[in-house]
């Protein structure tokens, strides 16, 4: 066999991911009706259970994904249109917001989206926390660091606004979400209380054996 226990060396630090797919999956489809997913979930002949499809039909072809269809299926494999987090339709979220669905224009990847077909944080969850009132975007801002208490419990983080000035912003829970590298910049630049060497650090791995993504 390819696979299996036996196979890893001896050392080897790998362990289980510590929750199962039937404990993640209310909440993948919670996110997917909340950001309006385009996508068939019955064409999948490897996918897993669901407990309801993608609120959206998946995407149009275009003329490459219909010669690849073409291709594949005389070779004998299955193909299907993979998830998409961009809108095929016109889509009322959970929250009440209207979006358009997909002009096919193709500057999808690092652009904006002139009708708000593709689901950034921008167009989806960050509206609808505004209309809440309870939630405040502060823009051109600087995270110095975390700021920890003496047991090394986050209370919040220091920042630098827009006009330079430095401010402390108090917190029962702080998030990091300023992707890999941003995240383990401001673990590794918060040594307060025990964590002399950054927060996480105490065994000097933060930040090592980083991978992005491989494709084949």
């Amino acid at each position: 066999e390819r696979y299996g226990e036996e196979k890893l060396p001896e050392g080897n630090t790998i362990q289980d991911w510590p929750v199962s797919y039937d404990e993640l999956e209310p909440y993948y489809t919670q996110f997917e009706w909340d950001i309006g997913a385009s996508g068939d979930a019955d064409a999948n002949p490897l996918g897993p259970p669901r407990s309801r499809p993608y609120p959206n039909p998946p995407l149009q072809h275009n003329i490459v994904g219909d010669m690849f269809l073409e291709a594949a299926t005389q070779l004998g494999y299955h193909p299907f249109p993979f998830s998409s987090g961009i809108l095929s339709q016109s889509y009322t979220d959970p929250f009440g917001n209207v979006r358009s669905g997909c002009l096919y224009c193709g500057f999808c990847t690092r652009y904006g989206c002139e009708v708000d077909a593709k689901s950034s944080p921008q167009t989806t969850h960050i509206p609808a926390a505004l209309n809440t009132g309870n939630y405040e975007v502060r823009t051109r801002s600087r995270v110095l660091g975390i700021n920890v208490d003496d047991s090394g419990y986050a209370t919040g983080v220091n920042y630098v606004d827009e006009n330079g000035e430095e401010h402390e912003q108090p917190a029962d829970v702080v998030v990091l979400s300023g992707f890999t590298l941003t995240n383990v910049r401001m673990l590794l630049l918060s040594r307060g209380g025990p964590h002399g060497d950054g927060i996480g650090n105490d065994r000097g791995r933060v930040g090592k054996n980083y991978t992005y993504q491989h494709f084949v």
